[in-house]
């Protein structure tokens, strides 16, 4: 264990408490403005606001040029194709539902 107070980035076994702490520094959100727990490390302010899926485009531009970008690219890109699949799974389940229904009202057994 890391006995002293100073950061040591080679210490072995390495401290796990900074671990975690480096890991929620490092995950992406909104940052708080008054506060006091950074990482060590790298810097960035350990307790963030999470950042919703549906959040506008335009606030999202603290993260760079590219990440609403990408963004926009992967939701234009999914959401259209998730819904295929989605009319495609409903055509489906409808057909079979009739196919059934047809069955049974011509007197017909399905084998």
């Amino acid at each position: 264990m890391n006995y002293n107070n100073q950061y040591n980035p080679f210490a072995l076994p390495p401290d796990f408490k900074l671990v975690y702490e480096h890991g929620k520094a490092k995950q992406v959100g909104y940052q708080i403005q008054n506060q006091q727990e950074y990482c060590p490390c790298c810097n960035m302010s350990i307790n963030k606001i999470p950042i919703g899926l549906c959040e506008d485009i335009i606030q999202l531009q603290f993260l760079g040029e590219a990440i609403p970008l990408i963004h926009q690219i992967i939701f234009n890109s999914i959401t259209p194709n998730l819904h295929a699949c989605w009319n495609l799974q409903y055509n489906y389940y409808i057909q079979s539902l009739l196919q059934r229904i047809s069955f049974k009202f011509n007197g017909q057994s399905r084998k």
